[in-house]
């Protein structure tokens, strides 16, 4: 496939369609195939699922500016949706068809392990303007370093972008 073909599919598509870019020596995307094969089945006649093999498309995955496999891309209406790299878990994968679907936002789903590093990083910034240098700029540097591990469970935030949402005035989705 070229870059040509992928974009005559994605004009041509009448559903959203979910691509993976993935490579047969890549453990993460040997990981994510059964949970790939899985929503295929789920959202048959929903969304159009699209394997890509990054070592047979050299060119395509240059084009799309794809550094990483596996990488998740969303389209929908000729646009792109959404771009994930790395593995994602089957949530996370019937999160982004709900999204292509339009029943969900585009908020990012959080791993545990990024929220765990988040946090670590967060409290270090936190006691390092406790001890090394007193300063509010560490502090609030470490708040916002936690803040960033939780946002997307945070029921305040979650009210304020609904309350922007309805008034239109939401940040563009990545």
């Amino acid at each position: 496939m070229n870059s040509t073909e992928l974009n005559k599919k994605i004009q041509e598509q009448s559903l959203p369609l979910m691509v993976e870019i993935w490579a047969p020596w890549c453990m993460p995307c040997k990981l994510m195939q059964p949970q790939f094969h899985s929503i295929a089945k789920e959202y048959a006649g929903k969304i159009e699922l699209l394997r890509i093999n990054a070592d047979e498309n050299p060119d395509l995955i240059q084009d799309l500016k794809v550094f990483g496999v596996p990488t998740i891309l969303g389209y929908k209406d000729q646009k792109l949706i959404f771009r994930r790299s790395g593995s994602q878990s089957k949530k996370q994968l019937q999160h982004l068809a709900e999204v292509l679907l339009g029943n969900e936002s585009s908020m990012p789903m959080i791993s545990i392990t990024d929220r765990i590093v988040r946090s670590a990083a967060g409290l270090a910034l936190l006691w390092m303007g406790s001890t090394i240098s007193p300063s509010w700029l560490w502090f609030g540097l470490g708040a916002l370093l936690i803040f960033s591990a939780f946002y997307d469970r945070c029921p305040v935030f979650q009210a304020i972008l609904r309350q922007l949402k309805k008034q239109n005035l939401s940040p563009p989705s990545s």
